[in-house]
């Protein structure tokens, strides 16, 4: 084991990159009844499944003939894995591509029991079962061969991770303007209300003394208003004030929802692959604004 070369545990990372796409691809699609193109990258590879593959082959070789110290280092070493890429994926880019929250036994939505499990039985299955072969056609390819193929690979796979990583950038910057446009419009809407309530309660109270003094002192009234002229059009101009800030802020308002619904269409045209891929993404710091963007792409999509 320990015999590989450079070229051949990266060929061995691609390899178990497309399983690992393979089985979450078909694991997800029958369970959502459709096909998913499941992973972080546009093509057939899922790297945390070839990071963990060459993992468990390192950790688990020395142990090999004891299949329990297999299953059990196995499950720890991949899990400390798992853990680790996705607080370090939410960390870069506030979305979390794979949720636990919702099973039994979880750590932060990173891992959970049964995943767990899983990674103690693919352990197994890969030590006893899928290395051997996979193995033995690597060792067969020629050196030249074996170069050319890792070159011709790893520049196909690193294309797909320098734009599924922008692709997932631009997710983050969204959802931090989106949130952001949000909040403001939040602020601005509560404005016109409070300014409405308290229009409405000035009106309604000077109306009222206006009447009764109206009824009681006709002529006093009469007269102080004449005194009181200029402090009289003094008020219509604050009042005439007022509507110049109501319109300001309706502006304000209208501008926001400008800017947030072309934020939403701008993801919708560019970034929303990257949701499809990964239905179940989730975000503790987005939360709203990520399920607003993956209602709207529904709903497009179902337009079409």
């Amino acid at each position: 084991m320990f015999s590989y070369n450079i070229f051949q545990w990266i060929l061995f990372f691609y390899i178990y990159c497309v399983c690992g796409w393979v089985f979450e691809t078909t694991y997800v699609s029958l369970k959502s009844k459709r096909f998913v193109n499941r992973g972080f990258l546009k093509g057939p590879m899922i790297p945390i499944y070839g990071e963990g593959a060459i993992l468990m082959v390192i950790i688990t070789t020395p142990i090999m003939d004891n299949i329990w110290f297999v299953f059990i280092m196995g499950m720890i070493g991949a899990t400390l894995l798992e853990f680790i890429v996705g607080a370090l994926m939410e960390s870069v880019f506030k979305v979390k591509y794979w949720d636990y929250s919702n099973q039994r036994f979880n750590i932060k939505g990173y891992v959970c029991l049964s995943s767990t499990v899983c990674w103690g039985f693919l352990s197994v299955l890969l030590t006893k079962v899928i290395q051997l072969p996979i193995e033995s056609v690597v060792l067969s390819l020629k050196p030249v061969t074996l170069s050319a193929v890792v070159a011709v690979i790893t520049i196909i796979f690193m294309f797909d991770a320098v734009t599924s990583a922008k692709e997932a950038w631009d997710l983050r910057s969204v959802l931090l303007a989106l949130t952001k446009a949000r909040e403001e419009i939040a602020i601005i809407q509560r404005q016109l209300e409070i300014k409405k309530d308290i229009f409405a309660v000035q009106l309604s109270d000077k109306r009222i003394d206006f009447v009764e003094q109206l009824i009681d002192k006709r002529d006093e009234i009469f007269e102080e208003l004449q005194a009181r002229k200029d402090v009289i059009l003094h008020s219509i101009k604050g009042n005439r004030g007022n509507v110049i800030d109501d319109e300001i802020l309706k502006n304000r308002l209208d501008e926001e929802l400008t800017k947030h619904q072309s934020l939403v269409e701008k993801l919708s045209s560019t970034s929303r692959w990257i949701l499809k891929r990964n239905p179940g993404a989730t975000s503790n710091k987005f939360y709203d604004a990520l399920e607003y963007i993956k209602d709207y792409v529904d709903v497009k999509k179902r337009k079409k």
